[in-house]
Formats: C-alpha cells, sequence, structure tokens
C-alpha cells in the first residue's frame, strides 16, 4: 500500500509506530467496510484527536455481512510470517474450543518442534503465507522474463 492523499481519511500509515499500522487498518477499511461517523462539517477524521468526518464504506463483503448475516473475520498476516494481534487471539481461541469439545486430531509429529494446536497451525499458517509469496515472485520474474524475450525476437 501506498502513501497518498487519495486513501481514505479514516486510515493512516503508521508502521513506524505500530505492528501491521500500514495493513491492517486499511484492509479492515476495504474489506469489513465502516459506518458512517460524525459529519462532514467536521472536516477530515484525525487519528490523534479521535475526530471528524469518516463516509460509510460498504466493504468487499457487505453481501455477506449484511444480507446473508456471515460472520466475517479478517485474519491479517503479513508475508514475512507476522500475525496481527487479533488473529493470534483468534488462534487461541480455536485451540481452546478445540481442547473443550476434545475434538482436535491433528497429528503434531509433522512438525518437528511445535506439539500443541496454537504453535503448529501459526507455524502452517506462516510456512503457506511464505511459499506462496515467493511463488507470486517467481510468477512475475518469469512473466517479466517471457516479456523481455518476445521483445527481442
Amino acid at each position: 500500500m501506498h502513501a497518498s492523499t487519495n486513501h481514505p481519511a479514516c486510515t493512516a500509515l503508521v508502521g513506524h509506530k505500530y505492528p501491521f499500522g500500514n495493513t491492517s487498518e486499511r484492509l479492515k477499511h476495504k474489506v469489513l467496510g465502516t459506518r458512517q461517523r460524525g459529519l462532514p462539517a467536521q472536516g477530515r477524521f484525525c487519528h490523534q484527536r479521535g475526530t471528524g468526518f469518516v463516509p460509510y464504506h460498504a466493504g468487499d463483503y457487505v453481501d455477506a455481512l449484511k444480507n446473508k448475516k456471515a460472520t466475517v473475520q479478517l485474519l491479517v498476516h503479513e508475508t514475512l510470517g507476522g500475525m496481527c494481534s487479533y488473529s493470534a487471539r483468534r488462534l487461541r481461541r480455536l485451540a481452546r474450543d478445540a481442547a473443550l469439545h476434545g475434538c482436535d486430531s491433528t497429528d503434531y509429529r509433522a512438525s518437528a518442534s511445535a506439539r500443541s494446536f496454537v504453535p503448529f497451525y501459526a507455524q502452517k499458517i506462516s510456512s503457506a503465507i511464505v511459499m506462496n509469496g515467493m511463488q507470486g515472485i517467481l510468477d512475475q520474474l518469469s512473466h517479466a522474463r517471457h516479456g523481455r524475450f518476445r521483445r527481442w525476437a
């Protein structure tokens, strides 16, 4: 995501202050949307004061949320494997639910180091993100290489 004055007034680039400060808030706005806050006469939303106008934004999953009454949980992870605090809390909650209901049939021997739910699935999620990120890079390099050869021919 790039710093720009064209971004919604209710989001800010604060990655230098907080983990996921450049991605989490904007993804929540994009995916989940936001209700209107304040009045247009109040001017743009100011994070420091917590005041100002935030326009309504439907979000990508408005149909699932409003029409289908589904629960949408945004689990934000970075390409190097880090997960936001909500994702970590959700993973711990899933572990508690699995233990409470006795429905965890995971074979933890598939991991050399993880012996319980949270580290096992955190490793699996992080590994999948890193591997798919690298595959995307390789695909882009392949496309760039083929495009360059076509121009020379």
